[in-house]
């Protein structure tokens, strides 16, 4: 009966030493993933994260390591892709992952990647070709890609008071082609991803941003005729490459629906 006792005791004793480390093992690598992500998250703006350095806010985004996005993986249960998985040399700057956009609010958390639909790709691969027959010396850069509905959502809030409302943002009644992953917003950089000039910053409203009539905006000095240079290339390959533009935005680029085989689903 003792010797009985004596093992189930030390049964007892071990299971729970081993209950307790277990625990105590968990917390630990909790306590340090969430430091590590936190420091991670913290510094995804100055792209400490990257195997590279940030240049004027463009990173290089060659090599990354593991950082986990909730949106990029909700995005792709909607059959979304990374951009970079194919085209690995284009820039990418989400602007909506920092603050630096006209929120001034970081409303994408901790997503790098530029998702889209993969007919974007097919239609980009062509405009990366072109852009290196013209100038070889250029890449592309992303300021924004796929854009969950609920996020346009806070867009058009947002801008609830601004007059021009309607060219700068979607309903999300109606849906934008970013809710579909069918619109990038992007520019042309230099070899060290340093954006060239385009004339007006991203997410600039005002008469500086639009295409028509940019021939005035160089007269009128509000825009130099190098950018507008700048602005022509980048339109003409987009448009050749089958995309479209609208007139209030030099960046965007869109892909009609109508244009593909099977209807898109807008990201909720």
């Amino acid at each position: 009966m003792l010797n009985r006792n004596i093992i189930i005791g030390f049964i007892t004793i071990l299971i729970s030493s081993l209950l307790f480390w277990g625990l105590l093992y968990i917390l630990s690598y909790y306590i340090n993933y969430q430091s590590w992500f936190s420091l991670r998250y913290k510094s995804l703006k100055a792209c400490d994260i990257y195997e590279g350095q940030s240049l004027n806010g463009a990173c290089k985004v060659r090599k990354r390591v593991f950082t986990f996005s909730v949106l990029e993986a909700h995005m792709k249960r909607y059959g979304l892709v990374n951009v970079q998985d194919f085209i690995p040399e284009i820039y990418v700057d989400l602007k909506y992952s920092t603050t630096d956009n006209f929120t001034e609010r970081d409303l994408y958390g901790n997503l790098s990647k530029a998702m889209v639909h993969p007919a974007v790709v097919e239609r980009l691969k062509r405009a990366r070709a072109l852009l290196k027959m013209r100038r070889p010396d250029l890449e592309f850069i992303i300021f924004d890609a796929a854009r969950p509905k609920r996020i346009q959502d806070t867009l058009w809030v947002y801008l609830k008071e601004h007059p021009g409302r309607n060219k700068y943002v979607t309903d999300p009644n109606s849906g934008s082609m970013h809710n579909y992953g069918l619109a990038l917003d992007i520019s042309l950089a230099d070899s060290l991803g340093n954006p060239v000039d385009m004339g007006s910053p991203y997410d600039h409203f005002g008469e500086e941003a639009h295409i028509t009539n940019e021939d005035m905006l160089v007269k009128k000095r509000l825009i130099k005729s190098s950018a507008l240079e700048n602005r022509k290339l980048l339109r003409e390959i987009m448009v050749i490459s089958g995309f479209s533009s609208i007139t209030s935005e030099w960046w965007h680029f869109f892909i009609s629906p109508k244009q593909l085989h099977e209807p898109p689903v807008i990201v909720p």
